[in-house]
Order: C-alpha cells, then sequence, then structure tokens
C-alpha cells in the first residue's frame, strides 16, 4: 500500500512541475512562406 502512494505521488509531482510543455512548441498558423505565396489574406 505504501509503494502504492508513493509511486501515485511520484507521478503527480513529476507531471505537475515537468518543465516541458509541448503545447507551447506547435505551429499556430501559417508561416512566412505561406504569406509570399498567397498574399497577406492567407490569414
Amino acid at each position: 500500500m505504501l509503494a502504492e502512494i508513493s509511486e501515485f505521488w511520484r507521478i503527480f509531482i513529476q507531471a505537475a512541475f515537468n518543465p516541458y510543455h509541448p503545447e507551447q512548441h506547435y505551429m499556430r498558423g501559417p508561416g512566412p512562406a505561406c504569406a509570399r505565396k498567397f498574399g497577406k489574406a492567407a490569414k
């Protein structure tokens, strides 16, 4: 029982304080090549 509790807290702390957030690195829209190709109205 103590092993399960400590495992839960270990995983919880890792997930809560992990500095890597992949959602901050996803593309947020068309880039400059798309703007050059299709014009500024591509947004």
